[in-house]
């Protein structure tokens, strides 16, 4: 593949019912209170999404960015709303971040065992590389 989509998730939990905020990175996958930060589960998914949706125009010029989104998460780890925390700079992108950030599915987040909502950030990158081609030398 001459281009690729990244996806960095990098899940901050930023609001909660037990009112926890924090970077989730640091976490083990299971916290000595008892928190479990949510898990992306369709990667996949997504990623084929983004390649599907990336504007052509875009891509061709080289043009990616990175968006940081927020989604609230239902209990269940359905996402029910997103939104751009910073923008990618080119509102094409912003828009397609948010929008196929929808789709995502995360496994939920417990905290003493009990499932709850919570708000996450993570980041969209969208990354139009050119394949090198060599030069024919004589």
């Amino acid at each position: 593949m001459n281009r690729a989509i990244l996806l960095s998730v990098l899940p901050l939990l930023a609001a909660c019912a037990a009112g926890g905020s924090g970077n989730t990175d640091s976490l083990p996958p299971e916290s000595a209170s008892g928190d479990v930060p949510p898990r992306l589960i369709n990667r996949d998914y997504f990623e084929r999404l983004m390649e599907r949706e990336y504007p052509p125009t875009l891509r061709r010029a080289g043009i990616g960015g990175a968006v940081a989104v927020w989604v609230s998460l239902d209990a269940e780890g359905v996402v029910q709303e997103a939104s751009v925390k910073d923008s990618s700079g080119h509102a094409s992108l912003d828009a397609i971040a948010v929008r196929i950030s929808r789709q995502l599915r995360f496994t939920p987040a417990l905290n003493n065992g009990n499932a709850l909502p919570v708000k996450i950030a993570f980041t969209v990158t969208f990354s139009a590389r050119k394949r090198l081609v060599p030069v024919a030398r004589t």
